[in-house]
C-alpha cells in the first residue's frame, strides 16, 4: 500500500518538471537541494517500502538515493513515462544492456579510430595552440 501510494505520488510530482526547462518547475530549487534519500526519509514509513525505492535507484540510476537530487529523479521520470515504465525491462531504463558492460563500446571506438584517440592525456598539443 505504502509502496503503490509512493509510485502514484512520485508520477504526480514529475508531471510538475517541465522536460525542456525542468529548472523551471514551480520547486526546482527546493528539489534540487533535496535528496532522494532525504524525500524517502520523510515520507516513507516501513523499511521494505524504503529498501524497494532504494534498490530502484540504485537499479535504475547506478547510484546511491542520497547521491541524486529529487529534482533530476522527478525530471527522468517525466522524461520516460512514469515510475513503473522506468523501471520495467521492456520498454524502460533497463530494457537494453552490453553484454560485458557499457565500456566495451568506448574501447571498439578508440580501436576503430586508432591513433587519433590520446588516451591517459591531461593537456593536447595542437599545431593550432589551443
Amino acid at each position: 500500500m505504502e509502496t503503490a501510494c509512493t509510485i502514484r505520488r512520485l508520477d504526480r510530482l514529475a508531471t510538475q518538471v517541465p522536460t525542456d526547462r525542468p529548472w523551471d518547475a514551480p520547486r526546482a530549487a527546493e528539489w534540487d537541494r533535496l535528496t532522494v534519500q532525504g524525500w524517502l526519509d520523510k515520507r516513507l514509513w516501513t523499511r521494505s517500502a524504503k529498501s524497494l525505492f532504494e534498490i530502484a535507484a540504485q537499479g535504475m540510476y547506478a547510484a546511491e538515493p542520497r547521491e541524486l537530487s529529487f529534482l533530476y529523479i522527478l525530471f527522468s521520470l517525466h522524461a520516460g513515462g512514469g515510475f513503473e515504465r522506468n523501471a520495467g525491462v521492456e520498454g524502460g531504463a533497463q530494457q537494453e544492456f552490453l553484454v560485458g558492460g557499457a565500456q566495451q563500446l568506448s574501447g571498439a571506438l578508440a580501436r576503430q579510430l586508432g591513433s587519433a584517440v590520446c588516451l591517459n592525456a591531461s593537456k593536447l598539443n595542437r599545431a593550432d595552440g589551443g
